[in-house]
Parts: structure tokens; sequence; C-alpha cells
């Protein structure tokens, strides 16, 4: 019997079997070279990590049996809603990243300054869950479909910030300070969010931030307001 340290994921638990799709067996089978009887640890994507033993694997057809929760722990929710760019590479970069820091959510958008291309969220999905289980993360972060930046506005509820490009407004790690756990950041696309589009998240609540005196591309700058948010938490 073996065991490697590497996390799986299985999208189906029940009665304590947990099914493996096409994805995982793969990654079972041919990277790690595992085979029935072997002791896996699964994540459900829902915070449990969880320890099982391989019963069923084949080409089409993987499923390993429950046999002790390892651990539990509770989410800690960051929603990071970034302006799309046209680079999929980048898109897939900031997602990647950002789950490996901790962010649990992703909601891409559309401004003034938009991008020409629309990414599909299933591509960007998978982006996310390979990077929750390279991290070894157990909550599965959720992608939306792409939406427009008025409408995500309009719907806005939590306690969030927007990077600004003034540097009139206060620098994220001020804020940081004498703030309440941020839930919420908007990063915008290439060439940042219009004024009118900062005044119509401040009028929801949200506080506008500069991240610094230099230009940032959206990956690095959702990458480095996530990092300061996160570590923030941590520290308090």
């Amino acid at each position: 019997m073996r065991q490697v340290n590497e996390i799986f994921y299985s999208h189906h638990i029940e009665n304590g079997i947990a099914a493996l799709d096409l994805n995982e067996i793969q990654h079972i089978s041919k990277t790690y070279r595992m085979s029935i009887g072997d002791t896996i640890h699964l994540t459900d994507g829902q915070g449990s990590l969880l320890n099982a033993t391989i019963n069923q694997l084949n080409r089409s057809r993987g499923q390993a049996t429950i046999e002790s929760t390892i651990k539990r722990i509770d989410q800690t929710k960051l929603t990071v809603a970034f302006g799309i760019t046209s680079n999929p590479t980048r898109n897939k970069f900031l997602i990647e990243k950002c789950v490996e820091l901790g962010a649990t959510q992703f909601k891409p958008f559309h401004s003034a300054h938009r991008s020409k291309k629309t990414p599909k969220a299933d591509q960007l999905q998978r982006v996310a869950r390979a990077a929750m289980k390279q991290s070894q993360r157990l909550w599965l972060p959720k992608v939306e479909e792409v939406i427009e930046f008025t409408d995500l506005i309009s719907s806005f509820k939590g306690n969030g910030i927007i990077a600004a490009l003034s540097e009139q407004t206060l620098h994220i790690q001020s804020h940081l300070l004498n703030s309440e756990n941020i839930d919420f950041i908007f990063i915008g696309p290439v060439g940042g969010f219009r004024d009118e589009e900062v005044k119509a998240a401040q009028a929801k609540g949200i506080q506008a931030v500069h991240l610094g005196s230099t230009r940032l591309r959206t990956e690095t700058a959702a990458i480095f307001a996530c990092g300061l948010i996160l570590a923030a938490r941590e520290s308090k």
C-alpha cells in the first residue's frame, strides 16, 4: 500500500464513496502510478481533508472509500473581481496566484476599458482547481461568468475596496490598518477604472485605495492586493 504527499479532489462524495473524474484518474494512475488499495488524501473542495483508499481505478471510472476525516477548516472569504485582459495567460496567472494566496471567489468583468475577448468560466475554473491542489488548500474557489462592471456594482454587498489610479486616495496598507476584514477587491483592466466607475463603487460604500506610485499590470495588482489583505488578516 502506497501513499503520496499530494491532495486529490473529489467532485462528488456520497455514502462514504468519493468519485474521481478523468483528470484525477490520470493524475493518480499515470503521474503517481498508484493502484487499487493505495491510500490517498482527498478534499471535497468544501474544507475537508479526508483519508481514503482507492477501490476502483480504470480508464473511465475511479472511486475511493473514505476511511477518516483528517481535518476540516472554515472558509475565510475573499472575492477578487478583476477586469478581463486580452491575454488569456494573464487571466489564468492572476487566478492561479490568488488561489495560492487564499482567494475564494473570482468575478471577472468587462468595464469601460474593456477587452474584446471573453474567457470561458469553465477554463478559468480548471485553473482554480489545479491551484487549489498545488497549494494544498481545502476550499475550491468559484470562478463566475464574466459580468458587466455596472451589474457587479449594483448587486454588491460586503466590505470592499477598489484600486484607483489616483494617489489622492489612501494607500491600501494604510486602509488595512484601520479597517475591518476586507472581503472584496476590485482590480481594473488595462487602463484602469474611469473616474465615474470609481465614484459608482464609492456610492455603494466601497473604499477607493491606491497600490503605490508605480503602474501595475492587472494580474500584478490583484496578486499584490490579495497578498496584503490576507497578510493583514493573519496579523490581527
